[in-house]
């Protein structure tokens, strides 16, 4: 089913999965290298700006594309996108929003 712009269908293409996979993965890197080499926070400071930066993107389009089904819907498709919404804010709050209050 159509749902949103046809030009934003790539964000379900199994390349952009894969991509997404990756990040994903080089992002759990980065957390147990962060847990060792506590030292070096700056550069992983930005390693995880970055992180934020493509997790919140990756939303942004998929919600562009799947518009209010990306939230509403069949449970086994949703459950996914109401964690990712979930993650994403919390780590919005705790990178963007809570340095501000210190």
């Amino acid at each position: 089913i159509h749902q949103g712009p046809s030009q934003l269908s790539w964000v379900e293409s199994s390349g952009f999965l894969l991509a997404a996979s990756i990040v994903i993965m080089a992002n759990l890197l980065i957390l147990v290298m962060e847990t060792v080499h506590p030292e070096d926070g700056e550069a992983f400071w930005i390693l995880n700006e970055f992180f934020l930066l493509f997790y919140l993107g990756e939303f942004i389009l998929k919600a562009a594309y799947h518009r209010h089904r990306l939230l509403c819907g069949s449970w086994r498709f949703i459950i996914w996108n109401w964690l990712d919404f979930v993650l994403l804010v919390l780590c919005i709050v705790d990178e963007w929003v809570l340095p501000h209050f210190q």
